[in-house]
């Protein structure tokens, strides 16, 4: 993942929970993770009993500790089911006690609420039955642990990304920022593509149910004589009725135009010469009375637009174009002026 053109990749554990999309440094088997400050156990003269800052991470019933975040170098583990007890320390600021049979590890936290955050899950693992303990597996991935969090409700669109270097990979486009991520497989991408297009919240507008919506650059005729392309980003929601566009995402946002979509209309899928000389994909919608010329950075986001609209167009009932009115009525004029019993021998 990462979320910048000048950002390096980096390997994150993605959640999607309760409309949240959220990615983690690791994966969230933990029931909790933190910086905590233990204090050494060496009892002799020799042996060193300062304080060192220690990386904790709790999963299930083990509580490790690591000389970092990455989690490359453990440097103890502590069985809590197995502990004596674990005692909260009123003497000491933001300090706890764990008790077990080899000795008593004495643990400092950086604020009283993550020293009560410690002692309320270590207090609830030591005293859990196997069932409790299984309840609290179902509670991890805490968005507070996450490195960054995404809610689904703002993405305005996901599809597969344009770039041969990163097979597998898709990207995540909102109002104000665009997610890369990629991930191990086809299926693990497609699979994450088909969770985060589904319409979340309010699925209708004007009453209608939405198909496809997202943000779009359109075209706009230009008073200067010199031919320069000239768009603006507008917000489009496809119906089976019409592709309407509007200023902003916002619900209450007022309808700067509609295009209705019948059998007559068509679309023209993106052209690569137009891509070299612009840096977007177009695809240009054709109504009866009027066209849209719209352009986005992804390939994929354009056919992905392309292929909605021509769907809609596709299920409407075919209806004559004034030509092949006058064509028919030309046909069913020149029957008439048959005389009856040859229309009779010709019908037999």
């Amino acid at each position: 993942m990462k979320g910048g053109l000048m950002n390096p990749w980096r390997r994150r554990w993605c959640v999607l929970k309760n409309e949240a999309f959220m990615w983690f440094r690791t994966k969230q088997e933990a029931l909790k993770s933190g910086w905590l400050y233990k204090k050494g156990g060496g009892m002799s003269t020799l042996s060193r009993r300062n304080w060192k800052r220690r990386w904790f991470v709790l999963r299930e019933s083990k509580l490790m500790y690591f000389e970092n975040d990455s989690e490359e170098k453990l440097k103890g583990t502590i069985d809590i089911r197995r502990a004596k007890e674990i005692v909260d320390i009123h003497e000491k600021e933001n300090a706890l006690d764990i008790v077990t049979e080899d000795r008593v590890y004495h643990i400092v936290a950086e604020s009283p609420e993550d020293a009560s955050g410690w002692f309320n899950v270590l207090s609830r693992v030591h005293s859990a039955t196997a069932q409790q303990l299984r309840e609290m597996q179902d509670e991890q991935a805490n968005p507070k642990n996450a490195v960054g969090t995404l809610d689904v409700g703002l993405i305005d669109s996901v599809c597969a990304s344009d770039n041969p270097d990163r097979p597998n990979s898709f990207v995540i486009i909102t109002a104000n920022r665009v997610i890369h991520c990629n991930s191990d497989t086809p299926e693990e991408m497609h699979h994450w593509i088909s969770l985060l297009q589904k319409p979340k919240g309010e699925s209708k507008v004007d009453g209608q149910e939405f198909l496809v919506r997202g943000w779009l650059h359109k075209e706009v005729q230009s008073s200067n004589k010199v031919s320069s392309l000239k768009m603006k980003k507008r917000w489009f929601v496809l119906t089976n009725t019409a592709l309407d566009y509007y200023k902003s995402s916002e619900r209450t946002a007022a309808k700067l135009g509609t295009l209705v979509l019948n059998s007559l209309c068509s679309v023209v899928q993106p052209d690569e010469r137009v891509f070299k000389d612009t840096g977007y994909w177009n695809i240009i919608v054709h109504g009866r009375k009027h066209s849209y010329r719209l352009y986005t950075k992804l390939l994929n986001e354009a056919m992905r637009w392309a292929s909605a609209i021509q769907g809609v167009i596709d299920s409407k009932v075919p209806i004559e174009t004034p030509t092949q009115q006058l064509i028919r009525d030309i046909r069913v004029g020149s029957i008439m002026l048959i005389p009856a019993w040859l229309r009779m021998g010709l019908q037999s």
